[in-house]
């Protein structure tokens, strides 16, 4: 006899959409809204970064550019380390490093900074085409008198419960009734991005190139991108030229290497 043929249709971007649906219905999706409740709860605090122009006057809030930077051979080594021996996330260390920079440049010790998740899951969701990414909080304090590794250990707990608890980002804000300004983006006004796609990506034997000089810019007023590469990393700060002039997001990109120099 003849083999049966599948007939069943193939996943698409409906699909991702409808389970996404599904998830603000459910009893889960509750729950993870109740830990966003309680979360964002207060007065959330608003980035007072200094700008070399008032955001009031930035014509074009969707301008970018982007300074980029590969880290020193000492500094990929003592990561490695540290990750093995404190058994962190090479993710978390550079998160940490991000929000002790930023508490230094603002003195605000209650920091939210917005980072990406891939919701795609593997298996049945790899092969469709569309956006599967969610933004996510992740609300924690610095303590100015805790050293570098203790806010590591804390800001891997609290990054582990928020992306768990992963709740579609525009559904949040209408939920919670949060209100951006025309100054400020609702809830963050920084992000941080971690890409490890080049280091897990199948090429299933095909010669892959990874194009450095290709960015996608303009999301957010200051971003950090770090790209895992097969040797290294690759830092990558993102911001806007309207509020930020290229010598200033040089120096503070000085500062952050200092800050993971002191790590060793």
């Amino acid at each position: 006899g003849q083999a049966k043929v599948n007939s069943s249709p193939r996943p698409n971007y409906f699909d991702f959409v409808q389970k996404e649906q599904s998830l603000l219905a459910s009893q889960e999706g509750k729950s993870r809204l109740n830990y966003w409740r309680k979360t964002l709860s207060g007065s959330l605090p608003v980035l007072a970064l200094p700008t070399d122009r008032p955001r009031s006057q930035a014509k074009d809030k969707f301008a970018g550019s982007t300074l980029a930077c590969p880290l020193p051979e000492k500094s990929v080594k003592y990561l490695q380390t540290l990750c093995n021996s404190r058994g962190c996330y090479a993710s978390t260390i550079f998160l940490a490093l991000f929000k002790v920079l930023l508490h230094k440049y603002t003195e605000d010790t209650d920091l939210i900074i917005g980072m990406p998740v891939n919701e795609r899951e593997r298996g049945w969701m790899e092969d469709v085409i569309g956006l599967m990414v969610n933004m996510v909080p992740i609300r924690s304090a610095i303590n100015p008198e805790c050293n570098l590794l203790d806010i590591i250990a804390q800001l891997q707990a609290v990054s582990a419960n928020s992306i768990a608890n992963s709740y579609p980002f525009s559904a949040l804000v209408r939920e919670l009734g949060f209100a951006g300004s025309e100054e400020a983006a609702p809830v963050f006004q920084v992000a941080f991005m971690y890409q490890d796609f080049i280091t897990g990506f199948d090429t299933q034997g095909l010669s892959v190139e990874f194009v450095h000089d290709f960015h996608q810019e303009g999301e957010y007023e200051l971003v950090l991108e770090v790209v895992e590469l097969q040797d290294g990393f690759s830092i990558n700060w993102k911001y806007n030229p309207a509020l930020y002039d290229a010598s200033t997001i040089e120096r503070l990109s000085g500062h952050y290497l200092h800050l993971l120099e002191q790590l060793t």
